[in-house]
């Protein structure tokens, strides 16, 4: 007799779990897909502490850059209020100068933290990503390529940096397996991930920080009247205040993702065993010097 699947109850079952064929295949598509490839030869520890203190300090280089873009933005509104009331002479034309100077300043400053925080930066999450391969390698959903990539392609960039960060999270935390046996820990596909609150609100704020900041980019340098002007100084300044929240939520993630890995690598140290699984021919999985994995 014929048993209708468990799931729909319109097909008959086929398989031990009382599920058709289609629920099946339905289900192994809804299923988070693991990374299959494990870390590679050559693959090694490496302390993320260094890079990840320059990161931090870089990230708070942007933060005051943008605090920065913020005084010198209040000072450009104040010039523009008074230009709007119709405020003149050759004393506000220098005051008019003075605060342009001061603004465009704080706009190159801003430039340069970013371009020098983003090649750090990346440096950082490139190794945080190999070592938690390393340190579990079914937590991760997306290659190792996307550690680099997944920024820079068009609107696969809005999440899945986000993706891989949790990803590293998940690998990165201290669990079980560094009081015991320090064992890689996977997940089962089935179970739901962590919500990841941290993660989701730096990542949030980022995302809507760039696209006000790109909208303001464009108001503001397309505007030709003292009303469209500040019209425009106003998004720049929520552009500003939204990547300063940012950058601070940064430097926490950086910060707790580089703790937990050192504290990992260090109590995989201690124990003596190689981190994730075997790797032939990558040599010693780790070093150890002055306490701390390197």
């Amino acid at each position: 007799m014929a048993v209708p699947c468990a799931e729909c109850r319109a097909r008959d079952a086929t398989t031990a779990e009382g599920l058709c064929g289609l629920c099946v295949t339905v289900a192994a598509d809804a299923a988070p897909r693991r990374v299959v490839a494990g870390p590679r030869p050559g693959d090694r520890l490496r302390s993320p502490v260094a890079p990840g203190r320059a990161a931090m300090v870089l990230l708070g280089a942007v933060a005051a850059t943008d605090l920065w873009a913020l005084w010198a933005g209040l000072g450009q509104r104040r010039i523009l209020d008074r230009l709007l009331a119709g405020e003149y002479g050759e004393a506000f034309q220098r005051e008019v100068e003075d605060a342009d100077s001061r603004y465009a300043l704080a706009g190159g400053a801003q430039l340069v933290a970013c371009v020098l925080t983003a090649v750090v930066f990346l440096w950082w999450f490139r190794l945080v990503r190999v070592n938690a391969e390393l340190f579990v390698p079914e937590a991760h959903t997306k290659g190792r390529g996307w550690a680099l990539g997944g920024w820079f392609v068009p609107v696969v960039n809005l999440w899945v940096p986000r993706r891989v960060t949790s990803d590293i999270w998940d690998a990165s935390v201290p669990g079980p397996e560094v009081a015991g046996r320090l064992a890689p820990v996977g997940w089962d596909p089935r179970e739901p991930r962590p919500a990841h609150v941290l993660i989701s609100a730096w990542w949030a704020l980022w995302v809507v920080g760039f696209f006000v900041g790109r909208t303001a980019g464009r108001v503001y340098s397309g505007a030709e009247t003292a009303s469209e002007y500040a019209t425009g100084l106003r998004w720049m300044m929520i552009a500003d205040a939204l990547d300063v929240v940012a950058a601070v939520l940064a430097v926490v993630v950086v910060y707790r993702i580089t703790t937990m890995q050192d504290t990992k690598a260090r109590a995989h140290a201690a124990a003596g065993w190689p981190a994730g699984v075997p790797v032939s021919g990558a040599g010693p999985a780790f070093e150890h010097r002055a306490g701390r994995a390197t």
